[in-house]
Order: structure tokens, then C-alpha cells, then sequence
């Protein structure tokens, strides 16, 4: 333990040795860090077989709401791996997945084969699953029901929307 000089601090400060923490497990669990779930994840094809892998893997002992704390605890291990897997840095992918597509359709336009046909529609099917995802996301982020309500992302709700607020409610004398 050192005292700082008053001149030099201001104040008669205290300068205490750091203390050496270990953290065993994974570093995520040192950072008591809120787990989010993102809706999306679940309508992935690898979601259910992998949870289902990891649920039945997983054997406590105790009560059976003990058990359930435990393995939910640990189920959100695998859906952080297939976060990561599948969808981490997903605004950036989904970048470079509409530039590829965008390359494929250029490349199919200016000499048409059935090769670049299939890699032309192999890029758009990524493309409109990452997009989609992103979407989700970006959804259930903002949370805006709007989507659910028929609006499909379109232009037309806010036209139609638009016409409406000048249309008179009511005519009176």
C-alpha cells in the first residue's frame, strides 16, 4: 500500500496492489453478462436437433426445477455456439452475401449457363436467409410488431396510411 504525494494528487490518495482474480470455465461467465435470446436463432434448420443433443446429454441430480435451472443454464452455452456459428457479424455478412449475389447475376446476365443459373440461385437462397435473419433481429431489437400485422415490409401501408389521414371523418352543418 503506497500514500500518493498531496501535491501531486490533490487529495491524500491510498495507491492499493491489484489483486490477481483466476476465473475457471469459460471467460463469458466471468463477465455476469445478461443473456439475450434472439427469435431468430430458433427458426434456424441446426436449432432444434442441437438443442435437443445438448438437452438429453444433460444429467443433474436434485429436484426436477433444480434440473431444469441447471440445464437451461447450460442450453445457453449451445445457443451461444450456433449464434456464433451461424449468425455472428451478420450485418457484415449479409453485405458481402448481396455483393456476391450481385456478382452471380452479372456473371449469369452477360453469358447465361446452367452453372451460373444454380450458383446464381445457391447465392440468393443464402442471401434471403441471412437477410431475413437480419430482419428478425432488427425486429425483435426495435421491438415493432408491424411486420406481423400483414404490412410485408412494403411501401404500401404508409401510402395507403398517408391517403387516409385526409380523408374528412365527418361533415357537419
Amino acid at each position: 500500500m503506497n500514500f500518493l504525494n498531496l501535491e501531486e494528487s490533490g487529495s491524500s490518495g491510498i495507491l492499493l496492489p491489484r489483486l490477481a482474480c483466476v476465473h475457471l470455465g469459460r471467460p463469458q461467465e466471468a463477465l455476469n453478462l445478461s443473456f439475450k435470446f434472439s427469435n431468430f436463432i430458433a427458426k434456424h434448420q441446426d436449432f432444434l436437433p442441437r438443442i435437443n443433443a445438448a438437452w438429453e446429454q444433460l444429467q443433474f441430480d436434485g429436484t426436477k426445477m433444480l434440473c431444469l435451472i441447471k440445464k437451461l443454464k447450460m442450453i445457453k452455452w449451445t445457443i451461444k455456439d450456433i449464434n456464433r456459428d451461424h449468425f455472428s457479424n451478420l450485418e457484415k455478412r449479409v453485405s458481402d452475401t448481396l455483393h456476391k449475389l450481385s456478382t452471380c447475376q452479372n456473371n449469369f446476365l452477360s453469358s447465361p449457363t446452367p452453372a451460373l443459373a444454380s450458383l446464381e440461385r445457391e447465392a440468393h437462397r443464402i442471401w434471403s436467409d441471412l437477410a431475413l435473419a437480419e430482419e428478425r433481429f432488427l425486429q425483435q431489437r426495435s421491438r415493432v410488431t408491424w411486420i406481423e400485422c400483414d404490412d410485408k415490409n412494403t411501401v404500401f401501408p404508409s401510402l395507403y396510411g398517408g391517403q387516409k389521414i385526409n380523408e374528412p371523418d365527418s361533415l357537419s352543418d
